[in-house]
């Protein structure tokens, strides 16, 4: 009878674990198909500078697994700074490697003036949703109070 009894614990116990992986699984891959839509919708339009106005223009993205807040500053028509005020990934706390990789696109961006450009490691959809990130600045012009 012992064994009969221990035998159920470990089907119920493996049946649960089944069970819960099954679900997670089930929302990630919901969680995912709604990044996807957001990532595909990205379109990055060229910007002419030179009509800033001068100051500094807080853009913020959520893209399901992925979110950024930056802070772009324009002065005389050009962007001087990009801060990177929030980085979240959702499955995992963001890596140093990760925040170095955006403070490399960001340097890239401001020597180029425009958010057309190739990273030096290459392009992924991390990247994509960052660029994103600072056009939102520059579009929607939320000003930073200082």
């Amino acid at each position: 009878m012992r064994s009969k009894t221990r035998e159920r614990l470990i089907i119920t116990t493996i049946a649960v674990v089944l069970a819960v992986l099954l679900i997670a699984g089930g929302i990630y891959s919901v969680r995912f198909v709604q990044y996807m839509r957001v990532v595909n919708s990205i379109e990055l339009v060229m910007l002419d500078m030179s009509m800033m106005p001068d100051g500094t223009f807080a853009g913020h993205v959520d893209a399901v697994l992925l979110a950024f807040g930056v802070e772009v500053t324009v002065e005389g028509g050009q962007i001087t700074a990009i801060d990177v005020i929030r980085h979240r990934a959702a499955i995992c706390e963001t890596s140093e490697r990760e925040k170095a990789e955006m403070r490399e696109v960001a340097d890239v961006v401001i020597y180029n003036q425009t958010l057309h450009v190739m990273p030096p490691f290459g392009a992924n959809y991390r990247t994509l949703v960052f660029l994103y990130t600072i056009q939102t600045a520059l579009m929607d012009l939320n000003v930073v109070e200082k």
